[in-house]
């Protein structure tokens, strides 16, 4: 394929990183056997799931309510960055859609990638407030071996 003369459009980058952390999310909980996974055009989230059975999501015995559904909102960064997690338009649009909200979050350290889901109730816990963003940011090394 030939390569464009055109640089891309600004923001591309982050739109197609931000699709694939969505469909990589999406992969992971299929394999776990959460198989009721959409991409949500919606503010505050992008996937919604429902896990009929409860199966574990992580070595920790982490897994969704059975029958609930969720909201996920996924965060795809490079491993030094840190991430505003939209704590807030999550937890909002988990209220209006009855939904357990969760964070997706996708670290690329190529030619690595790693994938973690946090409840919203224990992403507090992972992150630091920053006054100047009004909002709450996380960072790889605080959830590697927590979540």
């Amino acid at each position: 394929m030939a390569k464009s003369k055109k640089p891309a459009p600004k923001g591309n980058e982050t739109a197609v990183a931000g699709r694939f952390g969505e469909a990589y999310i999406a992969h992971l909980l299929a394999k776990k056997g959460v198989v009721d996974v959409v991409q949500a055009n919606s503010s505050g989230f992008d996937l919604l799931a429902i896990d009929k059975k409860g199966h574990p999501l992580n070595s920790n015995g982490l897994s969704f309510r059975p029958g609930r559904l969720n909201c996920i909102s996924v965060k795809d960064r490079k491993i030094h960055s840190k991430i505003p997690l939209g704590y807030n338009k999550l937890k909002e649009a988990a209220k209006t859609w009855n939904a357990d909200p969760w964070f997706g979050i996708v670290i690329s350290n190529p030619p690595k990638l790693s994938a973690y889901l946090i409840p919203l109730k224990d992403a507090r816990k992972f992150s630091s407030y920053s006054k100047a963003k009004n909002d709450y940011l996380l960072s790889e090394p605080s959830i590697r071996d927590k979540a």
